[in-house]
């Protein structure tokens, strides 16, 4: 009778894969928190086909019993490229069967998938591109000359019919605005104060601050122009890839994409190492 990790959770048992829902597992990821998801991904699907209404019908008053005029609205779609993101490790099979040990893992593994997942959201080259890549999206204005361009950024999304819902920020570009003065000379921040750390918001609109974020540049956004595909984080395990290591492969894979749809409705802003009011 041979008996392997015994105690280790479900999940980890010998030659299994267990799926998990990333709208609960990976809550943190920015495609989660910063995009629409609007199609899931089966398997190796390469791509998928979202549509959307580019164009809304006309509306107009109609007498009483009278014929409605059609409203013309146009229909298209955008395609998302999906890609695979992926962890493998060993691990002893002495570790694996402490007590523990097998969420400590899981944990470390989601933080990986994630890590990666979120640096390709923003900073993709292409298929998916990324947000900070994607060409034609206009610069609202720069943030080290008028914190006021914020708003600017805020009305260019309006006035195309949007509705700003995420500001994206590096951390030391946050500490840039943090630390902005009320005046010149002054120890007084506009965004903080002495005893608290700064609302991570500004003119109403939540503050994501994250170093996947290219520094020097951040982006106000209408999350439901983002749209997003993907499927459930997928964790297995093997016990005979390692086997003259007496080591425990453990793989971690997630299938993710995502595509603007109107990228006017995205601004970006440039921070400058000195801000002033």
């Amino acid at each position: 009778m041979v008996q392997t990790t015994p105690g280790a959770a479900e999940a980890w048992r010998p030659n299994q894969v267990s799926s998990f829902d990333p709208d609960d597992l990976l809550k943190t990821a920015l495609i989660i928190q910063c995009a629409t998801l609007a199609g899931s991904v089966e398997g190796d699907a390469p791509s998928v086909l979202v549509p959307y209404v580019s164009a809304d019908p006309d509306a107009g008053f109609v007498a009483e019993g009278a014929k409605i005029t059609f409203g013309g609205g146009t229909l298209s779609q955008v395609a998302i490229s999906t890609n695979k993101v992926a962890s493998i490790d060993a691990v002893s099979r002495e570790l694996v069967a402490q007590k523990g040990a097998a969420e400590r893992i899981a944990r470390s593994m989601q933080r990986a998938v994630t890590s990666k997942a979120d640096m390709a959201f923003l900073n993709n080259a292409s298929a998916p591109t990324g947000l900070f890549q994607v060409a034609g999206i206009a610069t609202a204005g720069a943030l080290d000359t008028n914190i006021f361009a914020v708003y600017d950024a805020i009305a260019e999304i309006e006035g195309d019919g949007g509705q700003a819902t995420h500001f994206l920020i590096h951390p030391t570009d946050w500490a840039v605005l943090s630390k902005m003065p009320e005046a010149t000379g002054s120890n007084r921040s506009l965004v903080a104060d002495v005893h608290n750390a700064a609302t991570r918001t500004l003119a109403g609109v939540p503050v994501i601050v994250h170093s996947a974020v290219p520094e020097g540049t951040a982006m106000m956004l209408d999350s439901s122009e983002v749209v997003a595909a993907y499927g459930t984080l997928d964790l297995a395990r093997s016990d005979d890839v390692y086997f003259e290591s007496d080591a425990v492969g453990i793989r971690a894979t997630w299938r993710l994409g995502w595509n603007i749809v109107r990228p006017a409705r995205l601004q970006k802003l440039t921070v400058g190492e000195e801000t002033t009011p």
